[in-house]
């Protein structure tokens, strides 16, 4: 589906890496095979708005409203448990470099 949203590898001096459940959501999609366009008609949200809402790379993302993830977590057949677990999971990995 495109690049990653960061470039792991370079690591630069005083990076802190961050996730976010955008990143989760990506993710499953790229496992699904989905196009933003697909998920789009599933979860009945404009394709540019939920282009921009799950953009690759971080700092161009505009943030989703509630009931818009509540629609892309029911249309990838993410349970809210699941996404609030990933979500403290990602966040648990945020402690930067190791």
């Amino acid at each position: 589906m495109g690049e990653a949203t960061r470039n792991w590898e370079e690591k630069p001096q005083g990076a802190v890496p961050r996730f976010e459940l955008e990143d989760y959501i990506l993710a499953r999609m790229d496992l699904k095979g989905m196009s933003v366009r697909e998920l789009a008609l599933l979860a009945k949200i404009g394709r540019s708005r939920l282009h921009d809402g799950l953009h690759r790379e971080v700092d161009k993302r505009v943030s989703l409203r509630m009931p818009e993830i509540a629609s892309i977590l029911e249309a990838l057949g993410i349970t809210k448990i699941e996404a609030m677990y990933a979500q403290d999971t990602m966040q648990k990995k945020r402690g930067g470099w190791a």
